[in-house]
């Protein structure tokens, strides 16, 4: 393999994706915006790296934002938090008194397919009227530019194209400010909703909002303390995300290392 050939030997590897994950399992159930459904992607993934006993663990990629993004704050007290990340869809990683909640099949934080939207958009899911059809990238992009826009060239890297968009906003463009306000108050809408049923201290906004999320913060932060039902939102803050897309990659990374930590002689 091309890790051989550089001579490197790995000792663990942590694959981030965007859908429902059987953890224990290194199943994906369903990852709607890959076409993926019941993939055995661990068992697949040690045969073609020809490692049968490389600590592998298939993981979604919100969950692992979440422990990158815990990491970050735990030090200021911070042990309920959510962390929001969009990119192909939404999701949430969602940590409870210090630990990632997982739920009773471990797919917790499926939260980009909350009912939501009144407009009932179809959704990648198959149904209409998710989250994500509200405030996911594709729903940025589409408020904000014709489909013949260079923003949506995805042969463009995606940052390239967030940075154009912001550029546009800080000119004064009405369409994109129209664009950033809707995402907003759709974005403030799903955020109180979770407020409400977690009470989190902290709502961390990674993926594309981290690049964006400066035009949009003020207004999210209005709309959930006008919709939580507890004074002044229930303490929730909500904040950008230092971390923005590299945050799976760290919470992969963690827990790579973790299993080598924990078994040291496993690793060899």
């Amino acid at each position: 393999t091309a890790l051989e050939r550089a001579g490197v030997r790995p000792v663990g590897l942590t694959l981030a994706v965007p859908g429902v994950v059987d953890a224990a399992a290194g199943v994906v159930a369903y990852a709607p915006a890959l076409g993926w459904r019941d993939v055995p992607v661990a068992e697949g993934l040690r045969g073609r790296l020809g490692h049968p006993a490389l600590p592998l663990t298939v993981e979604n990629d919100a969950k692992l934002g979440a422990v990158a993004e815990y990491l970050r704050v735990q030090d200021a007290q911070v042990h309920d938090m959510v962390c929001i990340t969009g990119e192909r869809g939404i999701g949430a990683g969602i940590i409870s008194d210090g630990r990632l909640l997982r739920g009773f099949a471990g797919f917790a934080g499926e939260v980009g397919h909350m009912p939501l939207d009144p407009e009932r958009r179809a959704c990648v899911c198959g149904r209409r009227g998710c989250w994500e059809t509200m405030v996911g990238l594709d729903a940025a992009l589409r408020l904000a530019a014709d489909p013949d826009d260079e923003v949506h060239d995805s042969g463009v890297e995606l940052e390239v194209r967030l940075a154009e968009l912001h550029r546009r906003a800080e000119a004064g463009d009405a369409r994109t400010l129209a664009a950033v306000d809707r995402v907003a108050d759709g974005l403030g809408l799903g955020i109180a909703l979770l407020a409400d049923l977690l009470n989190p201290g902290l709502v961390v906004l990674g993926g594309y909002f981290s690049h964006i999320g400066d035009l949009m913060l003020d207004r999210v932060r209005d709309v959930v303390r006008s919709r939580v039902i507890a004074p002044d939102g229930g303490g929730c803050e909500v904040a950008l995300s230092p971390l923005g897309f590299a945050a799976a990659a760290r919470g992969a990374a963690h827990l790579a290392l973790d299993a080598v930590y924990q078994d040291p002689g496993g690793a060899g």
